[in-house]
């Protein structure tokens, strides 16, 4: 794995550790990792935008490294890849970061679809069971 990733994103790896299909490692006091990637090539660029934006207000977000193709995905053994630059692994974050970072970032449609998550049609569900049953009674 270390001459791939050396092949395509020319980093030179002298410890590579493996957990849960996921590689870590460390570059020049910088810290990598490589994981496996579902989502859409789509899904992708628009995460890529979010996490851009996101650095514009100085939030610390883990870096997508292109690889030498200038791409965010990297097919390793017909699984597809992306590489990130840990930004900041010591440090720990409240409930009140999250809702600055929240507050930061404006909600689009194409950002709304990265969320793969159904709450609202959760709510509607059980807004309409609890319609249904109070109807009953």
């Amino acid at each position: 794995m270390t001459d791939i990733i050396k092949y395509n994103y020319n980093l030179e790896v002298k410890k590579l550790e493996e957990k849960d299909e996921k590689y870590f490692f460390t570059v020049n006091g910088m810290q990598f990792m490589l994981i496996p990637c579902y989502r859409t090539t789509k899904e992708l660029e628009e995460l890529y935008e979010v996490c851009e934006e996101l650095k514009k207000y100085n939030i610390p977000i883990h870096t997508f490294i292109l690889n030498k193709e200038a791409k965010l995905i990297t097919q390793i053994y017909k699984t597809n890849y992306i590489l990130f630059k840990i930004e900041e692994p010591e440090k720990e974050y409240n409930i009140l970061d999250i809702l600055n970072f929240m507050n930061k970032i404006h909600l689009t449609k194409s950002k709304s679809d990265l969320y793969r998550n159904q709450w609202g049609k959760l709510w509607s569900e059980k807004i309409d069971y609890f319609e249904f049953q109070i109807h009953e009674l």
